[in-house]
């Protein structure tokens, strides 16, 4: 089993198999999760457009909570009533809907003039 296998006095270091510099980072954890995923299920579903979020020159925490607000994980007041929460689904803001990621970015009238 160990023919071929040539030692060295290098000293060990750690390196993250699943990118090119062998340095972690989250966009290449995904980018492996994602690559998995799409071989379990033969490239049935559309995959994620994590290059909307990764590639974009914006803080790490910006880009985190986008990627969050695509997957429709931000904790508005659906998403803490689907988790059990008491508490009204109605927007604080406008109060007219449910609090729901797309009614936040994308229609609440306050949000927008906000």
């Amino acid at each position: 089993m160990i023919h071929g296998v040539t030692f060295s006095n290098d000293e060990d270091e750690w390196v993250w198999r699943w990118s090119p510099n062998g340095s972690f980072s989250v966009s290449s954890f995904y980018d492996h999760l994602e690559a998995a995923r799409r071989q379990d299920i033969h490239d049935t579903i559309q995959p994620f457009p994590y290059t909307l979020v990764w590639s974009i020159p914006i803080p790490s925490k910006v880009k985190f909570f986008f990627w969050c607000a695509l997957l429709n994980k931000i904790q508005t007041r659906e998403q803490l009533t689907s988790r059990g929460m008491d508490v009204s689904t109605e927007c604080p803001l406008c109060g007219n809907f449910e609090e729901t990621t797309s009614h936040l970015f994308l229609v609440c009238d306050t949000a927008e003039f906000v």
